[in-house]
């Protein structure tokens, strides 16, 4: 069975980004990305935090007929945007485990009649792999009512990615079953090489700035799905688990454009028991190995008294145009100063050792 047919149109994707998203301008590369999509190519999108990669399959699927199927592994992401886009009046809708059972039936019938209303439907991978989903999703598929799918956090498709989950490799059932779809995939962190944390209340406050939640104390799963754009700092306690995890968790910063402030507190000891942990994790020989690698990488990077933070970073992911800094990394804003902090504030590797010979490190990360 074909999908939609697509012709070419005299929509004027501006006045709807205008008029239905209430921003003024494209962002570099975004017009031509959601052009593309628009024209019913598959698509790949590699770009930073601030990018705006969601607008890439948002926009379109407000011009297009038909259904758009988000796949993302983060859950307040899904909150974050359903709410956002029902805001500027675009049906869209999330199905997940945490979705009361009213509203799953909802969505369910509303796929069950083939031309479903909603125009963009956000689920897990988890969700994917069931067979009332899939099901569901033929069926919209033979009404030529399945207008594209969108996969998030891309990166997680691959054992070489920093959170990796198994049902991202199922997601090939997308083009095995409908390989006339176009597929959009999106993330911040290729590499060539490849409990609840706060109450729901408690982040909807933040994200809206009410006054009196100014800062939010939580683990990494938390910051990684927020879209909040008026970040002023991130502040990480502990090492995180990878070179792509710390990228994406810093990215949350200055989404806005403007300064913002990103702080990492180091030492062996953390890198140590930080170790221990990615090395208790996983026994696959692959990814085991690609983790450690990513997390040897970052400790590199946090080491580096000698160049720029920026230049280190373009170069583990491969960038080969490396933006000028203009002061705003602490080796280029104080060289001198991180020198003498990197001599006086890190343990020697001798006496981290032995204190990991001696168990003082067993047991530390089990909350983390």
């Amino acid at each position: 069975m074909a999908t939609l047919q697509r012709t070419n149109s005299c929509t004027d994707i501006g006045f709807t980004l205008r008029r239905q998203f209430g921003k003024p301008d494209f962002r570099p590369y975004q017009r031509e990305i959601i052009e593309a999509a628009l024209a019913g190519y598959d698509i790949y999108v590699q770009a930073a935090t601030s990018f705006g990669k969601s607008l890439c399959f948002q926009l379109p699927a407000v011009v297009d007929t038909g259904i758009t199927v988000v796949v993302s592994p983060l859950l307040s992401l899904m909150i974050n945007q359903v709410e956002a886009l029902r805001a500027c009046g675009i049906n869209a809708s999330a199905l997940n485990s945490n979705i009361p059972y009213p509203e799953k039936e909802r969505i369910h019938r509303d796929l069950e009649t083939g031309h479903p209303l909603t125009r963009l439907l956000y689920v897990t991978p988890e969700l994917c792999s069931g067979s009332r989903f899939r099901e569901r999703l033929q069926k919209v598929h033979e009404q030529k009512e399945l207008a594209r799918i969108a996969i998030d956090e891309a990166h997680c498709i691959s054992e070489w990615g920093h959170d990796f989950r198994k049902d991202f490799k199922r997601l090939s059932w997308f083009r095995e079953t409908f390989p006339t779809v176009p597929i959009m995939c999106l993330t911040a962190t290729a590499n060539p090489r490849l409990p609840k944390d706060v109450k729901e209340d408690t982040l909807n406050r933040w994200i809206n700035n009410e006054q009196g939640y100014d800062i939010i104390v939580a683990t990494t799963a938390f910051g990684m799905g927020i879209d909040k754009n008026n970040v002023r700092f991130v502040v990480h306690w502990r090492l995180p688990k990878s070179f792509e995890g710390y990228y994406q968790e810093a990215g949350r910063a200055g989404r806005d454009g403007n300064a913002s402030y990103c702080f990492l507190y180091y030492s062996r000891e953390d890198l140590e028991r930080v170790t221990r942990m990615v090395k208790g994790d996983s026994k696959d020989g692959t990814s085991h190995q690609a983790r450690l690698r990513s997390l040897q990488a970052l400790a590199l990077y946090c080491e580096n008294i000698t160049s720029c933070r920026h230049a280190e970073i373009c170069k583990y992911f491969g960038e080969i145009t490396i933006p000028e800094c203009d002061f705003a990394c602490d080796f280029d804003k104080d060289a001198e100063d991180l020198g003498e902090r990197f001599r006086e504030g890190l343990a020697s590797e001798e006496w981290v050792s032995t204190q990991a010979m001696q168990g003082t490190y067993d047991g530390y990360y089990d909350d983390y």
